[in-house]
């Protein structure tokens, strides 16, 4: 099943050694370190099937439309940068993501003189989030 039609019940991936507890349901001062605004936000997101709209512009040709894809790529950058994505598609969504840049690069598909350095900018920033081979972080080895 498809992850943008399922339920969203853990929007945010937050490492909680990040913050700290300054009171329940709150562990920082910061707009989306607390329950409320967190829920407030899913609530947002999940209602305008952003994941949705996220894949079917990555998913655009990208003769057709490369500053599209760019910008949506970027924007998938600043959701992942500042921790807020589902965790049930989000590998899938970075690797659509690099995989439309890497075409648009090889297929040389240039709208200026910057866009050959932005992309490929773009590109190397969302490897930082892109899944590891034989790595899941969410599960680290048990110690001997």
């Amino acid at each position: 099943m498809p992850c943008d039609c399922m339920p969203m019940p853990c929007l945010l991936r937050i490492a909680a050694t990040r913050f700290t507890v300054v009171g329940m349901g709150a562990w920082g001062y910061k707009a989306l370190e607390n329950d409320a605004g967190l829920n407030e936000l899913e609530l947002l997101l999940g209602k305008s099937n952003l994941v949705g709209h996220i894949r079917k512009s990555l998913s655009q040709d990208i003769h057709e439309c490369p500053d599209e894809i760019r910008a949506v790529a970027y924007l998938v950058y600043v959701l992942a940068k500042h921790e807020l994505w589902q965790h049930d598609c989000f590998d899938e969504i970075v690797q659509l993501a690099t995989r439309q840049l890497e075409c648009i690069l090889s297929e040389k598909i240039y709208t200026n003189v910057n866009f050959v350095g932005e992309v490929i900018h773009l590109k190397n920033q969302l490897r930082e989030f892109a899944p590891k081979r034989g790595i899941d972080p969410d599960f680290r080895p048990l110690e001997p």
